[in-house]
């Protein structure tokens, strides 16, 4: 059975009007699918329990479909760990359409039908779960889940002026290049940076410790970042590691041009960053600090801890 979760939020709300032309695809390919609307976590959270109380988990796999943006996903991904059983999990196909302002998970695209994205196939493929235990500045713990990448600093920055400020929010619904231009000019009026301390195990099995003071990190299951840019790294998306990504302290023209090399994939040459491949990493600070995963901002943390989920998912594969 393919249950369509459509969050009707997604994109400033225009996923909904994507929606309709995305209907009509699946009624041309004759596509049995129940589609569920969205609204909010609550909803979300109450249609997925009325699924795991079916019957039908003996015999039959579950396609579970996003169609949203990066942060659906996002939260989807973490309810089924949530919600369902180890044994449920493992009949679980994960699939996702690309209706929000963020489709990073779908990169790079391929056999595209009419500018979408559709991950419904019956066929699948295994993706590592990156898993991101966390303190915030009150010290309570949460942990939470990601498939495309979490980051710190400008990124972090960038996605909370881009999910909050409401001149953006009005510019996304108009014209979508035009709101990430508004939100580069924004970061660029007032640079991020703060000194964090860091302890990593590489994929050769080096422990790695050090404090400095940066304007961005990310931790990376996938190279591809929002509006065509790539960090160029050789992650996988099942490799059982995850691409650590920093750069120093910058000034506005270093961010400048950090934003032109990561649009030619041309991260790695770029003399104030550096990359390391690792199977964990801590990163931690004394002040609180904005952490974003999927495009997701979480509350200000103090500490994060980032490895890889015992459990890896199947995702459905491109139409």
């Amino acid at each position: 059975m393919i249950y369509i979760f459509i969050n009707t939020h997604s994109a400033s709300q225009v996923a909904l009007k994507k929606w309709h032309q995305v209907e009509q695809i699946l009624q041309e390919r004759a596509i049995n699918y129940r589609p569920i609307f969205t609204t909010g976590i609550t909803e979300l959270t109450q249609q997925l329990k009325e699924i795991a109380k079916l019957p039908a988990w003996e015999t039959a796999e579950i396609q579970l479909v996003s169609a949203g943006g990066d942060g659906s996903i996002h939260t989807l991904l973490n309810k089924i760990f949530e919600i369902f059983s180890e044994q449920q999990r493992k009949k679980i196909k994960l699939g996702a359409i690309n209706l929000g302002s963020s489709n990073d998970f779908h990169k790079p695209y391929s056999n595209l039908v009419k500018g979408y994205s559709l991950r419904m196939s019956t066929q699948s493929t295994t993706y590592d779960v990156g898993r991101c235990c966390m303190i915030n500045g009150g010290g309570e713990p949460r942990e939470a889940l990601f498939l495309v990448n979490a980051g710190i600093g400008v990124t972090a920055q960038g996605n909370y002026i881009f999910n909050t400020n409401p001149i953006i929010h009005h510019l996304k619904k108009i014209n979508f290049n035009l709101a990430n231009f508004c939100t580069l000019i924004l970061l660029l009026k007032n640079i991020f940076h703060q000194r964090f301390f860091f302890e990593l195990i590489t994929s050769k099995d080096e422990k790695i410790v050090f404090n400095e003071i940066m304007s961005n990190m990310g931790i990376l299951k996938t190279p591809n970042v929002s509006g065509g840019m790539n960090f160029g790294t050789p992650v996988q998306r099942n490799d059982r590691l995850l691409d650590f990504v920093f750069t120093q302290k910058m000034n506005m023209s270093q961010l400048f041009s950090l934003f032109i090399k990561l649009h030619q994939g041309a991260f790695l040459k770029d003399k104030n960053s550096g990359f390391h491949s690792v199977t964990s990493i801590k990163v931690s600070s004394l002040t609180p600090f904005l952490l974003e995963m999927d495009g997701e901002i979480m509350e200000p943390v103090r500490e994060a801890f980032f490895d890889l989920h015992a459990e890896t998912i199947q995702v459905c594969d491109v139409l």
